[in-house]
Parts: C-alpha cells; structure tokens; sequence
C-alpha cells in the first residue's frame, strides 16, 4: 500500500517536523530564492547531521506554497499514534481545516495530547491544517472512528463530558470525577455544542477556554 505524504511550508514548521517527526521526514525542499545567513547555514547543517535528503528546487514551492516567502518545504509520510493518556479530546462531525489545526496548536501548549476524530472525514494532514497547528500536530497523538459507540468500545472506561457552545457546562453543572474523561465536541442531539452550527461562533477559542480551565480543577 503506497504510503501517504503532506508538507510543511516554511523553516519554523520544517524544524518541528525533524524535531518532533524525524522518521517520518522524507526530503526537505530548499528555494535557490532563500537568504544564506546564519539561519540558513545552522539550518543546513542540522539537516547533514541528521542524514536527512535536501535538495533546491523552484518548481515545488510553485506547486504547493501559497505564499511568496516561503523558502522551505518538509516532505513527510502521514503517521498516526495511538493514543496514550486517559484525557481525550474528541470532536464528532466536521470542522475547518484551520480551526483543526488551531485546537492541535492549543491542545500541545497545554500539554493535552490526545485526540479523538468521530464520524467524519478530516485530513489532519491537510496542508492547510499542518500551517495552522505551528506544529502541534507533530505532538499529538490522534485516532479516527466511526461512531461513539465504536470508540467506545476501544476506550470503555472513558467518562464523557459534553460542552455547551460557551465552554461552561463542565465548570457550572458538571465536575470532572473521574481520571479517565473525554470532552466531547459536536454530539449533535445531546447537550453539547454541535459545531456544524451555522451560528457565528470561535471554536479554537472555546477549546482554548475549556483547556485553561481544565488547570484548576
């Protein structure tokens, strides 16, 4: 089965793929257009260090890179890791690709590294969410399923916590009392938010809400 690849767009992100991602990296792509300063030179020489393929080449950036200062692109193959703690994050249903990314971003600097994607068909590797995770996506572990019900079954000591659009549910009517907890985004006929709502409403800035106060439980 041929293996699937993306791309990070930039230095900043291309060094949080070898940093985090390294095995996964399968060539990095250098514009003949970038600066040779220290930046780059200290750049190049990790990328030796390392035996990881870089090579210069215009073509590319043309191809993929949606913005003209883009001098370095990371070509990597998808991975999945299973998840590893008993906090979870679980979105069921579909979200922007940018917002997806956002919310990998803020689960990572608050050391919550576990996701849960239900019942729909995001690529967490979408190049548009890789941009937007600044690489949090090469910290958190995720997993896809079908259904609840068949996450679940894999995960059946799981307490389910679901939110309401403002963030408030678990901090006002409901208190976490369990060690293993999910927080559930998007069961559409329950008491959570549903995000396919065509309200105007800041998702990653919920989650950012949800996971600050989640420290003082």
């Amino acid at each position: 089965m041929k293996k699937l690849i993306s791309y990070t767009l930039g230095m900043s992100l291309t060094i949080d793929l070898i940093k985090y991602q390294k095995d996964k990296v399968i060539e990095i792509f250098i514009s003949n257009k970038i600066k040779k300063n220290e930046i780059y030179f200290k750049f190049i020489k990790d990328l030796e260090n390392k035996n990881i393929k870089y090579s210069y080449n215009d073509k590319i950036f043309n191809e993929i890179s949606l913005k003209e200062n883009c001098y370095v692109i990371g070509k990597f193959h998808h991975f999945q890791n299973n998840l590893v703690s008993n906090k979870h994050f679980v979105i069921k249903g579909k979200v922007d690709e940018g917002d997806l990314g956002t919310i990998m971003r803020t689960m990572a600097s608050f050391n919550f590294k576990d996701l849960v994607l239900i019942d729909n068909d995001l690529d967490i590797f979408n190049l548009k969410t890789v941009r937007s995770s600044m690489g949090g996506i090469f910290l958190i572990n995720f997993e896809k399923f079908n259904s609840l019900d068949e996450y679940l079954k894999k995960y059946p000591e799981q307490q389910l916590y679901f939110f309401n659009q403002n963030g408030n549910n678990l901090f006002s009517s409901e208190k976490i009392e369990s060690n293993n907890y999910s927080l559930i985004f998007g069961e559409e006929n329950s008491n959570a938010f549903y995000i396919n709502k065509k309200e105007n409403y800041d998702f990653p800035l919920i989650v950012s809400i949800v996971l600050y106060n989640l420290q003082f439980l």
